[in-house]
């Protein structure tokens, strides 16, 4: 009888090792890969503020999902990697050349990265950061490059866990590597209508994290719009100077010489920006022309 019943629990102990084998493979090759909340990314394709898009977003999906051969995991605030499923709960589909996956709250996710590399965050930090600096890339003295910014040859590192920052005030924060690797220096980047700047982070003395100093490490312009988008922008919500500025963005993609020093410092910054000797008005298209007209009437309100 003693026999009988060892057999029998090496026989069920048998099935269910190999229950547990056959249900890491019910998720398709094809939807391995890193995965984040379409939600999160619409907030941050609009906005270009990963704190803010954080903070806005649905509290009840995953921050993001990292799906392979070994089941779908995710991350608590990019602190706390956890399993999630085998994928038996979660819906897979294609659409518009994209693939998504759907949770057991149907929470939508859609792919940034397809392949087999698990719990790939390098991914997701060029994402966020293309994302927040897309209209910075033609900026001289600035390269983005993976999840780093390096400034004047001073690298930045993106921080996806705002746990321990002060996020209400700030778009994003990011550190940098001193003395050797041994110091951690820290940034925050606030964007401010069409100019942004990093401001040093001190300790916050009252809490342990860290907060918004008054030293401004670096300011920089941020409104070099590709294509004719910049004639779409709402100038109604700039300040004064920030509507000139963005009106001469005109004439400086037709590469007008500026007279004003400061005009001609800031367009220095762009990579773009070459000077045309025969520029005429005519060159000006119609829609240009009525951008230049609206922010003059705004300038002089």
């Amino acid at each position: 009888m003693k026999k009988i019943s060892c057999l029998l629990l090496l026989y069920l102990i048998a099935m269910n090792h190999w229950c547990f084998i056959f249900a890491q493979v019910n998720i398709s090759s094809e939807y391995f890969g890193t995965y984040i909340p379409v939600e999160f990314g619409n907030l941050l394709n609009e906005t270009n503020s990963y704190s803010k898009s954080l903070e806005n977003s649905s509290k009840t999906y995953h921050d993001i999902l990292f799906v392979g051969n070994n089941g779908i995991f995710s991350d608590l605030k990019f602190h706390d990697g956890y399993k999630v499923s085998n994928g038996n709960k979660y819906e897979f589909y294609d659409k518009d050349s994209c693939k998504y996956v759907i949770d057991d709250k149907k929470n939508i996710y859609k792919a940034i990265y397809i392949g087999n590399t698990e719990k790939n965050y390098q991914v997701f930090y060029e994402y966020v950061i293309n994302s927040i600096f897309k209209n910075l890339k033609e900026v001289k003295n600035i390269n983005i490059e993976g999840n780093t910014i390096t400034i004047n040859d001073k690298k930045l590192f993106f921080i996806p866990d705002l746990m321990f920052f002060d996020n209400e005030n700030c778009d994003a924060w990011f550190y940098s590597l001193e003395d050797k690797g041994k110091k951690r220096n820290y940034y925050a980047l606030i964007k401010d209508g069409i100019s942004a700047r990093f401001i040093e982070g001190i300790k916050d003395e009252n809490d342990f994290g860290w907060i918004l100093g008054t030293k401004v490490f670096f300011e920089f312009p941020i409104f070099y719009y590709g294509g004719d988008d910049y004639l779409s922008y709402e100038v109604e919500k700039l300040s004064k100077p920030e509507i000139r500025l963005l009106r001469n963005l005109i004439y400086a993609k037709h590469g007008y010489q500026f007279k004003d020093k400061k005009l001609l410092n800031i367009f220095n910054n762009f990579s773009w920006y070459k000077i045309n000797p025969s520029f005429i008005e005519n060159e000006l298209s119609k829609q240009e022309r009525e951008f230049i007209q609206r922010c003059k009437l705004l300038e002089e309100k």
